[in-house]
């Protein structure tokens, strides 16, 4: 008994290696799901790797076109147009102030309105022209303004007339 008792020993222990090492062996089915695991890991590294590289093209790019070059492109161009606007538009305080060197024009494709909390002061050293298809003085809802010319109705006397001398700086059509 005893040896069967040691030949059963023996031999347990000789197998429990070749057990183990099949309750730990990967299966055929194990060893897919992890290589299709890895496989979709790699897909998502290589689109990273591939975003970055844009990326990187992107940097290169926007890196040559900020180092100034004699064809007048990059920072030192824009450097030199911002200089050039901060010697016409001076900011101090809350006063903005244009100063164009010949003329200045304010041009919009709708409506364009200078419009002050104060007093407006439109100041030309030589004439000053307003033209529109309506210009009026004063805001809407004023009365007609009469020219040189015109015929008017006189009152108190309430008869017909017309206007002989007006003003020598004001002009209309």
């Amino acid at each position: 008994m005893n040896r069967l008792f040691a030949l059963c020993a023996v031999l347990t222990i000789g197998l429990m290696p070749a057990m183990a090492d099949a309750q730990t062996r990967p299966t055929l089915k194990s060893l897919q799901a992890e290589n299709a695991k890895l496989k979709r890991s790699l897909t998502a590294l290589q689109k990273r790797v591939a975003r970055l590289s844009s990326v990187e093209r992107r940097l290169s790019a926007l890196e040559r076109a900020a180092k100034p070059s004699s064809a007048g492109s990059g920072l030192g161009a824009v450097r030199s147009r911002l200089d050039k606007l901060e010697s016409v538009v001076r900011i101090n305080g809350g006063t903005v102030r244009i100063a164009a060197g010949s003329s200045l024009v304010l041009e919009g494709e709708g409506s364009v309105t200078l419009k002050g909390g104060g007093n407006v002061t439109v100041d030309g050293g030589g004439a000053t022209t307003i033209k529109g298809a309506v210009v009026r003085l004063g805001g809407s809802g004023g009365k007609p303004v009469a020219r040189v010319g015109d015929d008017i109705i006189s009152s108190p006397v309430g008869g017909p007339g017309r206007i002989l001398k007006g003003s020598a700086t004001v002009f209309s059509r």
